[in-house]
């Protein structure tokens, strides 16, 4: 939290972050940084992409101004299904299990 503020307080044009466990946290960073937009750091590659993005859309849903993704799309056999899904969780504020669905994922 403190460190999302300092950013803001520096300059920063985007803040990239770790979950911090809940979405009541998440929004406490995102409201420490003043306007400036908070972004999930991706992290390590989860073997079900339903709880990856189950996890981004908490990030939406506390406040969060999306990802930046890189393992749990590009290590996947076909990443293609796990961006269009992101994009509907994140640009769309989709349910992430339909998206899963639509996208072929579940």
């Amino acid at each position: 939290m403190y460190g999302a503020r300092a950013a803001a307080e520096m300059g920063a044009d985007m803040i990239k972050t770790y979950w911090t466990g809940s979405r009541e946290t998440f929004a406490k960073v995102v409201d420490a940084a003043s306007g400036v937009p908070v972004l999930l750091s991706g992290g390590a590659k989860t073997d079900n992409p339903l709880d990856f993005l189950k996890l981004v859309w908490e990030v939406i849903e506390a406040g969060g101004s999306g990802a930046v993704v890189g393992r749990n799309i590009f290590q996947r056999e076909n990443p293609e299904p796990m961006i269009r899904a992101l994009l509907r969780v994140i640009h769309r504020n989709e349910d992430p299990e339909e998206a899963a669905k639509a996208e072929g994922l579940i």
